[in-house]
């Protein structure tokens, strides 16, 4: 079951703009503003840059202040401004560096930084630059078929995407003996053996509900899923459920891949010690529940039941109340569910009753 698309297009929106407003990837995980304090605008010097740019071209920066917080972000649609950013040490003629950033003239920001003037308005799009490009350029355009003007993201660096598939379908890339060699020190101190992840393996390729393909479950995928459980507060209950068999653990590992997706689609490259918390966090959370109740959808039509993921959320039997209603707080802002009726959920319920006697 293919998700429609503009669903598609909604999560990958979320994880690719909305979620990376709150964190600068660039200065909390590559270089991290206690050690590069500094940051040298950098922009394209051709016919099309503005003379806002053209003003701030050159100029170092102190990272925190609020005119970084201003200026870090594009100023406007096709901003391409970039950084380079200098170490504490780093010295030019023997003298350390100092920032030289002046404020721009107000006239320059009233017409050519309308990002700035109605910073709510734009707040998806200030989305912080890497040391060296910008993650997009923000552009409309008119669309040749239909003549609508619409928005548009040129992306700048690679994203993963996911061209085609099905988001029941478990894809994970062939990993080297190389990446499984960095794997086994983390397992290592997570505690969780290489005879975990093959006995995981083996309870996971029995999909109960008949979905999920077995092609792509390898021993990397299954001990990248353990190291990410298990890492920040082992041992996980829930990798336990798995290796024990548990009626919803292929949705549990399900769950636990969409959601190391979405943070990846977000930018974050430290995957295994990234923080369960926050907007980042709870966003990837909700997308994942997303897609487990997808999956449980599915399930679910296999044995005559015809659910909304909403209801499968709210009646979902692991998680509290409380958890629940965040994560369709979080599903409602981004327009994917609606609240389900009180029968749809009492039938979910059902569901997952039946299934927990049956598997």
């Amino acid at each position: 079951m293919a998700i429609p698309n503009e669903i598609e297009n909604k999560l990958a929106m979320t994880a690719e703009v909305n979620l990376t407003t709150i964190t600068n990837i660039a200065e909390d995980i590559t270089l991290p503003v206690e050690d590069y304090p500094f940051a040298q605008i950098i922009e394209t010097l051709d016919k099309r840059v503005c003379p806002l740019c053209s003003f701030l071209h050159g100029k170092i920066i102190r990272r925190g202040t609020p005119e970084w917080q201003q200026f870090s972000r594009p100023s406007h649609i096709n901003c391409r401004r970039r950084f380079f950013y200098f170490h504490k040490d780093t010295r030019f003629a023997g003298q350390p560096i100092r920032p030289t950033f002046t404020s721009p003239p107000k006239s320059l920001v009233e017409k050519h930084g309308h990002f700035h003037k109605d910073p709510q308005k734009y707040v998806e799009l200030r989305v912080p630059a890497y040391a060296d490009r910008r993650q997009f350029v923000f552009k409309r355009i008119k669309d040749p078929a239909t003549g609508e003007i619409r928005s548009v993201l040129l992306w700048q660096v690679p994203i993963k995407k996911i061209e085609g598939l099905s988001p029941l379908t478990l894809q994970v890339a062939p990993v080297s003996e190389a990446v499984w060699a960095q794997l086994k020190p983390l397992l290592r101190k997570t505690g969780v053996k290489v005879s975990d992840v093959e006995k995981a393996i083996v309870t996971l390729s029995d999909d109960p509900a008949g979905v999920i393909t077995n092609e792509e479950l390898t021993r990397e995928s299954v001990a990248e899923v353990a190291i990410y459980m298990n890492i920040l507060s082992p041992p996980s209950h829930h990798w336990n459920a798995i290796l024990q068999g548990h009626y919803l653990r292929r949705a549990i590992f399900f769950h636990e891949r969409a959601e190391m997706e979405a943070l990846k689609r977000m930018g974050v490259r430290r995957i295994f010690h990234f923080k369960r918390y926050g907007r980042h966090y709870k966003i990837a959370h909700a997308i994942a529940c997303y897609r487990e109740a997808e999956y449980l959808a599915e399930w679910a039509r296999k044995l005559g039941y015809d659910l909304p993921e909403s209801a499968i959320i709210m009646a979902h039997p692991v998680r509290e109340k409380e958890e629940k209603e965040e994560v369709m707080e979080w599903l409602e802002e981004l327009e994917l569910v609606t609240k389900p009726l009180a029968s749809e959920v009492f039938l979910a319920g059902r569901f997952f009753n039946e299934i927990r006697g049956r598997f």
